[in-house]
């Protein structure tokens, strides 16, 4: 069935594209038709059909999710939490990232990839693997702020070149931990407040008792000089 799309003039519509198709006798060509235009199918045209990773409903990303004729060529967003990381100490955690990316080269993402999204998402998997592997959960907390950094995602902006991508940012999230391992860091961190504590209470006792004993010296001291 050909159906007739419609790019209205409109700034959104200034940033879509789409992919028709042609059967001449048997052999099948392609163009892109970017917006704003209205275009109409000949009957021998119809238009590619993107079946992509998405939301499936159910708070994760799904196959063929995502369903759609017009193509976005404009800075766009992906929300993925990325699940069983496990760090060097056994911890497993939910590593949450929000990416941004445009697609720049279309012609090539059509040679390379029939779903973008999926393979951005299998390279953040192996970049955060990677990252949580090397340390152990505290080292983890401690060194999360380097998740802000796109030299970490070697795989992701690699991988997002080679299909006609441009991973502008990442934007580490935070992250999620069983109730058990939530219950242990919080705990490790009450017992860190108070060695702390502690140990600032022992500095200023023994602060106070080495000022009592030079008052108490020097007041010996006066004492001895009286006398003699």
């Amino acid at each position: 069935m050909h159906h007739s799309v419609l790019f209205t003039h409109s700034r959104k519509s200034a940033h879509q594209a789409i992919v028709v198709y042609n059967d001449k006798q048997g052999e099948v060509t392609h163009r892109i038709a970017r917006g704003p235009a209205v275009y109409t199918p000949k009957p021998t045209e119809w238009l590619h059909q993107f079946r992509w990773h998405g939301d499936n409903g159910k708070g994760k990303k799904g196959p063929r999710a995502l369903q759609f004729e017009k193509l976005r060529v404009i800075l766009d967003q992906l929300y993925f939490d990325v699940d069983m990381v496990r760090t060097a100490d056994e911890a497993l955690i939910t590593v949450q990232l929000m990416v941004f990316f445009e697609l720049t080269d279309i012609e090539k993402m059509l040679q390379q990839t029939h779903d973008p999204i999926a393979d951005f998402i299998n390279a953040l998997k192996a970049d955060i693997i990677r990252f949580a592997g090397g340390c152990d959960f505290e080292a983890f907390k401690s060194q999360a702020k380097d998740l802000n950094n796109l030299n970490t995602y070697t795989e992701l902006c690699g991988g997002a070149e080679r299909i006609g991508y441009n991973i502008n940012k990442v934007v580490y999230r935070g992250y999620l931990a069983s109730n058990k391992l939530q219950v242990m860091h919080d705990n490790a961190i009450e017992l860190r407040t108070r060695l702390v504590l502690e140990n600032e209470t022992e500095v200023q006792q023994q602060e106070l008792t080495d000022l009592k004993l030079d008052r108490e010296h020097t007041r010996a001291e006066k004492i001895r000089l009286g006398k003699s």
